[in-house]
């Protein structure tokens, strides 16, 4: 081990140097037990059932279950050929890194986001639960291996029917939400989004020549400055978006202009807002992802919720 261990350290500098702030703001639950909890524990979740079947469905239950009875059946296989804790100390690593990086180098980073951040745990995951798979005879673990296949197939099915996102973020149609505000926009228009609406990256591959900004700074100086006479806002309802620079924009657009017209995108679950609700100890004020704005100079004022 010391062998290997020596071979990666070369590597060190440039771990460190992509451990930095993605952004400004904190996350909610950022610094809170709860968060560090569930930066822990939705990493194995995910590695277990996938990001697409709610925890709180029957065989996301059952095969929470399954998968937790392998990974102990796993634990006394390993653990007889002396390879246990090497094992867990190359899967908890990486949890336990990007805990300790999204709760003081980068405390924007929600847990949500932790799968995608900790996937090079997964060989030792599923190590894991292959060494319970051989440690008995089929016949004992075939209800368990039903069970999880079971329980991975329906978590597949919900990925590309795009249901049960345990992270929203991924059904965000930025490109649809591109072509809308193309299709009605007309001139004196201008857009504003911020950058993690993913607006941007479809807007600009479209070649249109209305002008965009993702800083809200600029944004408002063009607005006071020219003669917009419609504004698009395209927020990405995200829990920090309450503080951000969304809301800023929005504030202004809300004193100088009137709302026309809104559209919301990625309906939630009303469990899944129930549940968020409760961990967050706020009042859901919306009841979907992706919010889309048209102010005007003249219009029929309207409410559109951005949380």
């Amino acid at each position: 081990m010391l062998p290997v261990a020596l071979s990666l350290l070369p590597w060190s500098g440039v771990i460190a140097s992509q451990s930095v702030r993605t952004g400004s703001g904190v996350v909610d639950l950022a610094y809170s037990l709860t968060g560090i909890a569930m930066k822990m524990a939705y990493p194995a979740y995910a590695l277990a059932l996938g990001e697409s079947l709610f925890p709180w469905h029957p065989l996301a239950m059952a095969g929470g279950v399954a998968a937790l009875i392998l990974f102990l059946l796993g634990i006394i296989r390993w653990r007889a050929q002396g390879l246990c804790l090497t094992l867990l100390s190359f899967l908890l690593l990486p949890f336990v890194g990007m805990t300790l990086i999204t709760t003081l180098v980068s405390p924007r980073t929600p847990f949500v986001s932790m799968p995608a951040r900790t996937l090079f745990a997964a060989p030792y995951f599923f190590l894991m639960l292959g060494g319970g798979f051989v440690r008995y005879r089929l016949r004992l673990l075939g209800p368990i291996a039903v069970t999880l296949a079971a329980a991975w197939s329906l978590s597949l099915v919900n990925y590309y029917h795009n249901q049960q996102f345990l992270n929203p973020i991924y059904l965000t149609p930025a490109r649809e939400i591109v072509h809308q505000v193309l299709d009605q926009s007309q001139p004196g228009d201008a857009i504003f989004s911020p950058d993690d609406s993913g607006f941007y990256y479809y807007y600009e591959q479209s070649g249109a020549q209305l002008p965009h900004f993702c800083n809200s700074d600029r944004a408002l100086a063009y607005f006071e400055k020219s003669e917009v006479k419609r504004v698009w806002l395209v927020a990405l309802g995200r829990d920090q978006s309450r503080r951000s620079a969304p809301m800023v924009v929005h504030e202004w657009l809300q004193t100088h202009f009137l709302l026309a017209d809104s559209w919301g995108y990625a309906p939630q679950n009303p469990t899944y807002r129930a549940i968020k609700s409760y961990l967050l100890g706020v009042r859901p004020t919306s009841t979907g992802l992706h919010c889309t704005s048209m102010f005007g100079r003249s219009g029929e004022d309207s409410a559109c919720e951005i949380s």
